[in-house]
């Protein structure tokens, strides 16, 4: 009797064991699940403020070209054209707020809104420049007259700086390298795949390519322009060619009649 009451204390205890562990084994499962979907939904939620943030650049960007060349260069006011994008910078400028907060909000402007508190991004900065240089408030008197002589290259500069710190938040560099690698550690493709995936990942990340200077690019669409008209000029056929002159001395014998 004590043989098989000892027995039985076993195979209770061994199924409790076996539970446990079954329990310990699901609960680290879900902890591993949750954990994914966490990290999931943290990358989603970067590459969605990402998608949102170069959305933004993006128009900020076509407001301060429009703003560039519809400026000029003379003492008088600001071309109507060109304060046109006032509104639209002054928009994009509280809209900028959401992605690129103010810094050191605890110390400086405790006076002012939440919003508005601390120190304003530098990628803010060119737009809120660009502003004043549109509205004609630029209050140093030198640095005013500056300005109102050079007023498209001033907004072009503007232009560049906010580029420039957009550009740098945003890493495309980066990202176009981890696609490249993405694309060159596929192993999964035949060997030919793999060599037009290489030749794409060089194209992405253009490590070959240099570009032109600004004069260089113009000559060089204008060469591949005429070339393209001296073809289309010498393609024409023999055939085509005394086609056109017959209905040509067709026309002005008509006229003449």
């Amino acid at each position: 009797m004590l043989m098989f009451t000892l027995t039985l204390i076993g195979v209770i205890v061994a199924i409790i064991a076996l539970g446990y562990q079954r329990n310990q084994a699901e609960a680290t499962r879900r902890q591993e699940e949750t954990a994914k979907e966490t990290a999931r939904r943290q990358e989603v939620g970067v590459a969605e403020w990402m998608r949102d943030l170069r959305d933004w650049a993006s128009e900020a960007v076509e407001v301060l070209s429009d703003a560039v060349y519809a400026s000029d260069g003379t003492q008088g006011p600001v071309p109507s054209a060109a304060r046109r994008s006032v509104p639209r910078l002054s928009a994009l400028i509280d809209r900028g707020r959401f992605f690129l907060p103010n810094q050191y909000t605890d110390k400086y402007g405790k006076h002012k809104l939440p919003a508005f508190r601390g120190y304003r991004h530098a990628a803010l900065d060119s737009l809120v420049s660009a502003v004043a240089v549109l509205e004609g408030s630029v209050k140093d008197e030198k640095l005013h007259n500056y300005v109102a002589h050079n007023r498209r290259a001033v907004l072009r500069e503007l232009q560049k700086e906010f580029v420039s710190h957009i550009q740098q938040i945003l890493d495309p560099e980066g990202h176009n390298q981890e696609i490249a690698r993405i694309i060159t550690e596929n192993q999964a493709q035949a060997e030919e795949f793999l060599k037009k995936n290489q030749a794409q990942a060089e194209k992405i990340l253009a490590e070959k390519d240099f570009g032109h200077t600004t004069m260089g690019l113009v000559q060089h669409v204008v060469a591949r322009l005429m070339s393209e008209r001296r073809k289309d000029r010498g393609g024409l056929s023999n055939g085509k060619m005394s086609q056109r002159l017959r209905a040509r001395s067709s026309a002005r014998l008509t006229a003449m009649k």
